[in-house]
């Protein structure tokens, strides 16, 4: 065997190895804050009862989820609700502070668990999972040559990718589960069932 054959050679399987996915129904928007009013994004999620988070951090409430991956912006989840209700809302909550972006159609999230977790994600994640599995952590990075977010929860970690990307993803946990003799389990769940 060449040491090329070797170095590609699957792990061998983990018996009782899981990764639980669950796809959440989810609202998501993105607050960038204008020109002068930095500060108030802050100030916004205080308004709504949620402790601000700084950048690589997310932080959570009952219902709604907030990660700081990039400057002077927020990505802020919450229940699945009517077409663009949500986003009115927050545009209320924001006017002359803060641009409100409906990205609702734009991203999918799931809901990640299990043993086998850490294992499967690195095999496509350029990031230490140390760095993005802990709970409270938020990142932007490239997930399977995808564009993606990830927030760490106390019941897994949250994935966030393009919604023209959900099946590739899928597909990739499926043969990354396969791969590393890991058993991966898809549903679909409500953001607030695991995330919140």
């Amino acid at each position: 065997m060449s040491k090329a054959e070797g170095h590609c050679r699957p792990t061998p399987p983990a018996s009782g190895v899981s990764v639980r996915i669950a796809r959440c129904a989810a609202d998501v928007i993105e607050l960038a804050a204008l020109r002068g009013h930095e500060p108030d994004l802050a100030e916004i999620l205080r308004e709504r009862g949620l402790a601000p988070p700084a950048r690589g951090r997310c932080t959570t409430d009952d219902s709604i989820l907030a990660l700081s991956v990039r400057p002077q912006r927020l990505i802020i989840l919450g229940e699945a609700a009517e077409s663009g209700s949500t986003a009115m809302r927050w545009h209320g909550f924001c006017e002359g502070r803060a641009a409100v972006i409906d990205q609702s159609g734009g991203w999918c999230a799931w809901h990640l668990a299990g043993e086998g977790l850490a294992p499967c994600l690195a095999r496509g994640c350029r990031l230490d999972p140390r760095e993005y599995l802990a709970a409270g952590a938020a990142s932007a990075t490239l997930f399977a040559q995808v564009a993606s977010m990830f927030a760490g929860l106390t019941t897994g970690m949250l994935l966030l990718a393009p919604i023209s990307f959900a099946r590739h993803v899928e597909e990739w946990f499926a043969h990354s589960g396969a791969a590393i003799g890991a058993a991966i389990s898809l549903r679909q769940i409500l953001l607030d069932e695991e995330c919140t």
